[in-house]
């Protein structure tokens, strides 16, 4: 196995692990909202707040390997 592949298989490796948390910390919010009705929207507005934030600070750290 070269270098190249190595990295690129780490690379993905990478990519998949952060789209797996994005989506899991997505799934967790919508089911939390969605168990606890009466809670009122700026919480789940807060909380695709930091998901938002969580994903960019992910993405940023992909985009240099």
């Amino acid at each position: 196995m070269d270098f190249f592949t190595l990295k690129q298989t780490i690379f993905w490796l990478c990519a998949v692990s952060g789209i797996m948390a994005v989506v899991l910390m997505l799934v967790s919010v919508l089911f939390h909202h969605f168990q606890n009705q009466k809670e009122d929207r700026t919480g789940l507005l807060k909380e695709f707040f930091w998901l938002l934030i969580a994903g960019l600070m992910i993405l940023f750290m992909v985009f240099p390997a």
